[in-house]
């Protein structure tokens, strides 16, 4: 059996396949580091992100408090959106989506 045994990792190391296993390991371990290395920037990018949010959100909550003793024209603001985000958003009455979220700041439903 030990025969046998040798002469097939003989065999083996001939034909170059743990040379193979080798190079895969390799490979292996450098993705495995690509991927932590992914993992590393995803969690930056999510904290990035998340404090973006947290100021938009601040903003926001001044700015409701400021509106409660100075309104503003809701018409003057669909306008402002409007010249606003026309360019970028492909729709001649502006993003939709800063539209409702301009409306709800300031309490408002556009129709």
């Amino acid at each position: 059996m030990s025969d046998r045994g040798g002469n097939f990792l003989k065999e083996l190391e001939g034909s170059g396949f743990l040379d193979q296993v080798g190079t895969l390991q390799s490979a292996l371990s450098k993705l495995s580091e690509d991927i932590s290395t992914i993992g590393d920037h995803a969690t930056q990018r999510l904290d990035e992100v998340e404090s973006i949010a947290a100021h938009v959100m601040a903003i926001e909550a001044v700015l409701a408090v400021m509106l409660k003793s100075h309104s503003i024209d809701p018409e003057e603001l669909r306008a402002e959106v409007t010249a606003r985000t026309r360019v970028f958003s492909d729709d001649p009455n502006g993003s939709p989506t800063v539209q409702a979220v301009a409306a709800d700041i300031i309490g408002v439903s556009y129709s």
